[in-house]
């Protein structure tokens, strides 16, 4: 199945005229192909296996909300189209503080929209929608005990995860944040002259991603461990948006004066905006992929030991204490699951093993009686028995 959207649908998501309600063009379904596989390819070996050998599935579903964009099918196409954008010049304060959706909805009406939807987009909430579907999923997935039905929720995990990164994406183009989604809004002051050609958003996002980015350039601004924003997913989604937000008039600026002429040779600083604002999308999908596990593995009290999240390839520190500290090893962020605590990390890292709590950067290896894997290390020993077991982890 080809990765790439057909040109007639293509055509079809970016005829915009006018400056009416922002109708934002995608990425184009290579700029959300390569956001994803880089995301995809930096994660942590902590997480299920089944989930990182799907990179490419992930990135083919990345572009699947472009795919729903039909205007020939008007319940479908209307039901989805407000989700790929959020004009944050509209949004009155504490707005995006709403409970929901609907609240937030509610709340636009009250300050004068007569067509919130529509006259703003509810990006912010579709993002955070996903990843609390995820992490629902992440938990079903962990308490299942049938092959069957796990494998089931599997391709609901990916299918959602999929569908989460082109929301994630759409949100690094500052073109899905303003008013001044498709050229300069006619109804606003424009003292510097910027372009008001509708046709920007495709040429930047879909023609110009197509002629000069590849997934290499992407691929090297998404480095280091994911950081984790569990408790904070939805500050992190708006400071994710207000960034993007932020370079609103870079971006005009930069068509001004250099331009993103798909058909000549690409000028460096205009490349660069765009690899950079690809690979905050990647990084930030990373991100919420990486959180929405975490989370999940909060959900019980019981000894992690018999949960089925288990059942990997990889190495996982387990450590029964009443705190811990927000320290971090290698692997990954410390994860809490009710008297249980968890931290994904490799075989160089250790701490020790209190009977209150874990103190970062021991040398102790009693630190290391807790680890079990599925290749055949076994349950985890009881901390202090000495029992030095190691693995492979990334």
């Amino acid at each position: 199945m080809s990765l790439f959207v057909p040109a007639s649908v293509a055509l079809l998501v970016v005829s915009m005229t006018g400056s009416g309600p922002s109708m934002a063009a995608p990425w184009g379904s290579k700029g959300h192909e390569i956001a994803a596989l880089a995301a995809g390819e930096g994660l942590p070996r902590a997480m299920p296996a089944f989930f990182r050998e799907a990179v490419r599935q992930l990135a083919y579903l990345g572009s699947e909300p472009d795919r729903w964009r039909d205007r020939d099918r008007p319940e479908m196409d209307e039901a989805w189209r407000y989700d790929h954008y959020i004009d944050l010049e509209r949004v009155p304060a504490g707005a995006l503080e709403a409970a929901d959706r609907f609240t937030f909805l509610r709340r636009l009406y009250e300050a004068g929209h007569e067509r919130p939807e529509g006259d703003v987009g509810i990006l912010p909430f579709r993002i955070v929608e996903l990843y609390q579907r995820l992490v629902t999923e992440w938990r079903l997935w962990r308490s299942e005990g049938s092959p069957e039905r796990r494998a089931w929720i599997e391709a609901r995990i990916l299918d959602d995860a999929g569908i989460l990164g082109h929301y994630v994406t759409d949100a690094a183009n500052p073109h899905h944040t303003t008013i001044h989604f498709n050229g300069w809004d006619d109804t606003a002051p424009n003292p510097e002259g910027y372009t008001t050609d509708r046709r920007f958003h495709q040429r930047f996002e879909t023609d110009f991603v197509s002629r000069h980015v590849r997934l290499p350039d992407v691929r090297s601004g998404v480095t280091g461990p994911p950081t984790s924003v569990v408790g904070n997913v939805r500050e992190a989604v708006r400071k994710h948006l207000e960034e993007s937000h932020g370079l609103v008039a870079e971006l005009y600026r930069l068509e001004r004066d250099v331009g993103f002429d798909p058909a000549a040779e690409a000028r460096a600083d205009a490349r660069a905006f765009v690899i950079e604002r690809l690979s905050s999308g990647a990084e930030m999908l990373r991100t919420l992929w990486w959180s929405a596990w975490l989370e999940a593995a909060a959900g019980g009290d019981g000894d992690p030991r018999s949960d089925r999240n288990l059942a990997q390839d990889d190495p996982v520190v387990l450590f029964r204490g009443g705190t811990m500290s927000s320290g971090e090893l290698t692997g990954g962020p410390v994860t809490r699951c009710g008297a249980w605590c968890r931290v994904p990390t490799d075989r160089t890292s250790e701490g020790t093993a209190h009977s209150r709590s874990w103190t970062p950067g021991s040398t102790s290896s009693r630190w290391r009686t807790e680890w079990t894997s599925r290749r055949g290390l076994g349950p985890a020993s009881s901390p202090g028995s000495g029992t030095d077991r190691s693995g492979e982890s990334s």
